[in-house]
């Protein structure tokens, strides 16, 4: 019979995607961020580190696990990124007895700027605590965590109108949804959420827009042509500035007035007038 495929990922296989990730750091004067996400069986001894399964794990080969601890702390000091976000959906529990290890990558000293790294760590559930998931959904089955973090990052947690969502607005969201996910399938999980990024200027996960709010049907949208420069100003009939906005904002789904309105891009100095004719009807305007 022919041999059995390794399980995968090992820790290898990770030491070896983060010297890629190292390597690619040494290029960028100041990274921004770094990002460790987990999800699997977790074992937990200490209330700030976690033994991270790999799926070569078992029984006997207890020791084939990652300390996140300590790969938390490499990553803080060998790699010089201002912020690192630390995802771990899975138990904090003390049952199967795996040892996570460090990983074979270090360095002679810390880096410069290591003292100065800001952190966000999302715990899916309390130290000494079990973390579950949402198993109803047929074939895909994702750790409440995770499914709270997609929800939060899709438009359940509050957004910045500029776009992306605020990592304390994050942090409140999944200590609220984790719970709530978890009640409704007869479980108890507390997710744990620890984070030193900054709040002013705030520190932003992703960049989608808010949803529009609930209002009157636009009947006009206005889209922007490759290469225009903006901030874009919009002007009513009566020359009262409607909106004012940044190309990429675009397009712009609108309800006005009917009468002839005014655009101009703010950097050229380049102007068109259009008239709205309809109150119903959407009207596509192209500038």
């Amino acid at each position: 019979m022919p041999a059995a495929l390794p399980l995968r990922p090992a820790r290898d296989a990770v030491d070896a995607a983060l010297e890629r990730l190292w390597d690619a750091a040494q290029l960028v004067p100041e990274p921004r961020r770094f990002y460790f996400y987990f999800s699997g069986h977790g074992h937990a001894e200490q209330i700030d580190d976690v033994s991270l399964c790999m799926a070569n794990w078992s029984f006997l080969r207890r020791q084939a696990a990652l300390s996140s601890g300590q790969y938390r702390r490499l990553i803080h000091q060998c790699m010089h990124f201002r912020e690192v976000v630390v995802i771990l959906d899975c138990c904090r529990l003390r049952e199967i007895a795996a040892t996570g290890l460090g990983s074979e990558l270090n360095c002679v000293r810390p880096d410069a700027s290591a003292g100065g790294s800001r952190f966000f760590i999302a715990y899916a559930t309390e130290f000494q605590q079990a973390a579950f998931e949402d198993r109803a959904g047929g074939e895909r089955v994702r750790g409440h965590l995770t499914a709270a973090l997609l929800e939060g990052l899709r438009g359940g947690a509050t957004r910045q109108p500029r776009g992306g969502v605020d990592a304390a607005d994050l942090k409140a969201y999944l200590e609220r949804r984790v719970p709530e996910m978890a009640d409704a399938h007869g479980q108890r999980q507390q997710v744990e959420v620890v984070s030193s990024l900054p709040a002013d200027p705030p520190a932003l996960f992703g960049s989608r827009l808010p949803e529009p709010s609930p209002g009157p049907t636009a009947n006009c949208e206005i889209r922007f042509t490759d290469g225009r420069q903006g901030p874009i100003r919009l002007e009513s009939p009566r020359l009262a500035v409607l909106r004012e906005d940044a190309v990429d904002t675009g397009p712009w789904a609108l309800r006005l007035d009917m009468g002839h309105h005014r655009l101009e891009d703010l950097a050229t100095g380049e102007e068109q007038f259009f008239v709205q004719r309809t109150r119903d009807e959407v009207n596509h305007v192209r500038f």
